[in-house]
């Protein structure tokens, strides 16, 4: 009976708006623009009837179903069965309960999503998938079965001589190589009791142990006396260093020798300049002595005759005070003529006061001068010259004054520094130290301390080498003196003996115990009966491991043989082309072509004037038309010849015009041979092909729209 999707439902939900309700005929035409929904329900189809988790072999990608609900009815079953995202089995998980050999994707060869016609999901060159060729066309599947029983470590397996080996995951393998190691454990333990072991050896490596011990106790006080000693020579050591000035204090006073020294520098440079700079002073007495002759001699000299203004400045008063009486004006006559009186008697006192130089005045001014610029090296201009140089000296000896008076406090401050540091000096080293000495006796003090120190260091050191603190009281004498190195070798050798001895007794108890592991008799105590089950279980490993072995070889053998036999049933797949379902979907699909063939592990097809071309030489027009007939062909095969639906989303929509209004003919033939067609398109030429087609079909022709 004819499997046939008899109604689709599916509710609204990513780019599909509205609820759809479809009663399917022979020949379905859905027709939608981008985005309405046209490949949401495609994949709605595929979730609801088949298996798409990673395990069914169609990986599929898919969106997220969570809160979306429809359901798909189909016919053709025992009994018509809606099938949903939940239900289970799906379509193909029946078909392969009612016995059919399926293959894993069956689901790609019943639809053809987003135009995607290629048979094949991955990368392919000829777009077509071989593994599903074998699976369908041949017995490579069953083949294929009987390997996965086998371990997949049998491929790498080597078979020389009657042995095999291989890699160490095969579990058989492992088996055996666990079962040899346990039978070489038993030899080794069999050979083991047949070894001497001393009883004698035991008892001298006990006396061994017991004298090194003994002697290692000598070296434990010898030690402890050794650390008694070192802690009482650093205990004297810090006398020592209580005895000398710290570090810090050395330091501290080498900062202030250093500081007092500079400061020694700087007073004797300030005593050199003030020096230098008195050596002007010495013309102070000359220049005040000068400016006395000098004014002396400028003011012996008679006065200047009065300007000639003065008397024509009286005459213009006294005219003012004409005007101004003959005007009426008694004051400007008064102030007029008290000026004019003024201006004749001081014009007459100048008169008067008038001498005659003396006769030396002159040749004195010059050698005032001549002198002035040989003290200080510039012209004599006035008297405000000299004055200027003498103020000029006296605030520079004032200056000067100042600086002496500091320079002799500092001289004194240095020598109390001085005396300090001296008896400091003196108290550390019971002596008195001259200062160009000091620096020196500080360092030999310093590296005094140091020594002393490094000393008491290197005692401290190897007192806590030694591991023990000082005991305090008395220790009993050594007969031995500390000797590390002795001391680490005894310790060896006592640690070697005692290691061989528990060795030895524990070599005869493991032994027994390993014995009575081997073979399960928990309590035997006696050698002879642990032997024979040893020997026992020996036989029962030999014989396991033999059958391991053949089991093993058995499984190689097995391989190789199918190996061999997929090889012939490769070429089986070329047959399996040519069988009549593919012959007559081929005639339906695309009569151009009459014959499919593999060649060279590349699907080639021959068309009606014998001329074979591999399918990727073929236009992609054609190409489509080839993978139809062959999905519809490899269906039948799979499905034993009945008709089932294919389902084509715009698997038509790479073809060109002409070759599309054939393809359409060609799935109306189809339909008529019983197979049902569910084409989903957003191409309105196809549309219209479809319509115009499937007239013929009546009511079995159902179109629909996405809103």
């Amino acid at each position: 009976m004819t499997v046939r999707i008899e109604n689709i439902q599916v509710q609204p939900g990513g780019p599909l708006t509205d609820r759809i309700d479809w009663p399917c005929g022979d020949l379905v035409l859905a027709y939608g623009q981008n985005e309405t929904g046209k490949s949401y329900v495609v994949e709605f189809l595929v979730s609801c009837l088949f298996r798409t988790g990673a395990r069914s072999g169609n990986q599929w990608q898919l969106r997220d179903w969570e809160g979306r609900r429809g359901k798909i009815k189909v016919s053709g079953l025992d009994e018509p069965t809606s099938f949903s995202l939940s239900t289970t089995p799906k379509l193909d998980q029946i078909w392969q309960e009612q016995g059919q050999p399926l293959p894993q994707d069956l689901c790609r060869l019943l639809v053809v999503s987003q135009g995607n016609t290629q048979l094949t999901s991955g990368p392919s060159d000829d777009g077509v998938d071989h593994d599903m060729l074998h699976d369908l066309l041949s017995g490579q599947k069953a083949f294929d079965a009987i390997a996965g029983r086998l371990s997949g470590h049998t491929k790498t397996a080597v078979l020389a001589g009657g042995e095999i080996s291989g890699h160490g995951g095969w579990p058989e393998l492992k088996r055996r190589e666990d079962v040899r190691e346990e039978i070489t454990q038993i030899e080794q333990l069999l050979a083991r009791f047949n070894d001497h072991i001393s009883h004698g050896r035991i008892a001298e490596l006990t006396a061994r142990c017991q004298a090194l011990k003994e002697r290692i106790l000598q070296q434990h006080r010898a030690r402890q006396r050794h650390a008694d000693f070192l802690d009482t020579s650093a205990r004297k050591l810090d006398e020592a260093i209580a005895r000398l000035p710290s570090i810090e204090a050395i330091t501290e006073l080498s900062t202030e020798i250093s500081a007092w020294r500079r400061a020694d520098e700087d007073g004797a440079e300030q005593a050199r300049r003030i020096d230098e700079e008195s050596r002007p002073l010495q013309h102070l007495a000359w220049a005040e002595n000068a400016l006395t002759h000098y004014q002396r001699i400028l003011e012996a000299r008679p006065p200047e005759r009065p300007p000639a203004w003065f008397t024509w400045a009286a005459a213009a008063a006294a005219a003012a005070a004409v005007v101004g009486g003959l005007a009426g004006e008694r004051w400007i006559l008064a102030v007029m003529s008290l000026l004019a009186v003024a201006l004749l008697l001081v014009s007459r006192w100048r008169e008067q006061q008038r001498q005659q130089p003396e006769s030396d005045d002159p040749q004195e001014l010059e050698k005032i001068e001549a002198e002035f610029e040989r003290r200080f090296e510039r012209p004599l201009g006035d008297r405000a010259t000299l004055e200027t140089a003498i103020d000029q000296l006296k605030s520079q000896q004032v200056g000067l004054d100042v600086r002496a008076q500091q320079a002799r406090d500092s001289k004194q401050a240095q020598r109390v520094e001085s005396d300090r540091i001296a008896q400091v000096i003196s108290g550390w080293v019971g002596e008195d130290v001259p200062p160009a000495e000091w620096t020196g006796r500080l360092e030999s003090l310093r590296n005094e301390l140091k020594e002393v120190i490094a000393r008491q260091d290197a005692l401290r050191r190897e007192s806590a080498s030694l591991g023990v603190d000082p005991s305090g009281s008395r220790v009993e004498e050594s007969s031995d003196d500390w000797n590390p190195r002795q001391f680490a070798q005894l310790e060896a050798q006592r640690a070697d003996a005692e290691s061989e001895l528990a060795d030895e007794t524990r070599k005869q108890e493991t032994l027994l115990s390993e014995a009575r592991g081997v073979t399960g008799v928990a309590d035997e105590s006696d050698w002879k009966p642990m032997l024979e089950a040893l020997e026992n279980r020996l036989d029962q490993l030999h014989t396991s491991r033999r059958d391991l072995t053949a089991q093993l070889i058995a499984q190689k053998l097995v391989h190789d043989t199918l190996t061999e036999l997929s090889e012939i049933e490769s070429d089986t797949v070329s047959q399996g082309l040519s069988q009549p379902e593919m012959s007559e979907s081929l005639s339906l699909v695309c009569p151009r072509f009459v014959e499919l063939r593999r060649h060279e592990k590349v699907v080639e097809v021959r068309d009606s004037e014998d001329e074979w071309y591999s399918v990727q030489s073929l236009s992609t027009g054609a190409r489509e038309q080839l993978f139809l007939a062959m999905r519809l062909g490899l269906a039948r095969i799979a499905l034993d010849g009945d008709p089932a639906f294919l389902v084509l989303d715009d698997a038509f929509q790479h073809s060109d015009w002409s070759r599309r209004e054939q393809m359409v003919k060609q799935v109306v033939e189809l339909v008529k041979s019983g197979w049902q067609v569910l084409y989903f398109t957003m191409d309105d030429h196809i549309r219209d092909l479809f319509h115009d087609a499937g007239e013929i079909l009546g009511d079995q022709f159902t179109p629909f729209g996405f809103p």
